[in-house]
């Protein structure tokens, strides 16, 4: 009695007392926790792996370093690294920063790669899957959910895998779990503990340049 749980995915807050029985109501995780079970409770906890892009497009990379996009563009902020063991689930986070409403630097909409599918979520305008705009929530892709929560954000949540918060001022959050240590590339490091080698210049491009998304470039060279 007088305890309470979070249902799948922490969608809803269940309490059961002597006085009301049992009551829920709509629950979701904040920026910076991510629905897990931990010692045997499952509820929003601290993220132990997060990298995030703020208003400014200012980046903060999982282990802490921090970096800035420069300009316009479309940027890779994170995926499983290529020729390593499968023992996460393959993804790939895509950020678009766009000039908008008289700011250079606003985060357009991000694209999630998963092995069977892309979803695309754009703050302002909602979330595609395989090109094909859905309502939230949905369950999308194999083990894939999309859905707005309570404060507006929207949160899509690959099973065992990636979580990827977009907030209603722009920031994003991706969000990973401690079995992904040391097997990321992309902005946002490579989640070893050791912030001193995420941010790299290379041949003279600052640190953001060399993580352009080559396949969503706008120039041929």
């Amino acid at each position: 009695v007088n305890t309470s749980l979070m249902t799948s995915g922490c969608t809803k807050r269940c309490i059961c007392s002597p006085r009301t029985g049992l009551t829920c109501h709509a629950a979701g995780c904040p920026s910076g926790r991510v629905c897990e079970i931990r010692a045997g409770v499952r509820d929003c906890w601290p993220a132990k792996g997060l990298c995030s892009l703020s208003m400014g497009s200012n980046l903060v990379t999982f282990d802490g370093a921090h970096s800035v996009i420069s300009s316009p563009g479309v940027y890779e902020l994170s995926s499983r690294c290529p020729g390593l063991q499968k023992t996460v689930p393959w993804y790939r986070v895509v950020a678009d920063v766009q000039s908008c409403h008289g700011n250079d630097k606003v985060l357009s909409k991000v694209h999630i790669f998963f092995q069977d599918g892309i979803v695309t979520v754009s703050q302002s305008k909602g979330a595609w899957v395989n090109g094909l705009r859905v309502d939230l929530p949905a369950q999308v892709l194999t083990s894939v959910s999309v859905r707005r929560l309570p404060d507006g954000s929207v949160l899509v949540h690959q099973k065992a895998g990636v979580q990827v918060w977009l907030g209603t001022d722009g920031q994003l959050n991706v969000m990973v779990g401690d079995d992904h240590v040391a097997l990321l590339c992309g902005a946002c490091g490579n989640f070893d503990g050791y912030p001193n080698n995420d941010i790299r210049q290379s041949q003279g491009k600052t640190p953001m340049e060399k993580w352009r998304a080559q396949d969503f470039s706008p120039c041929s060279n």
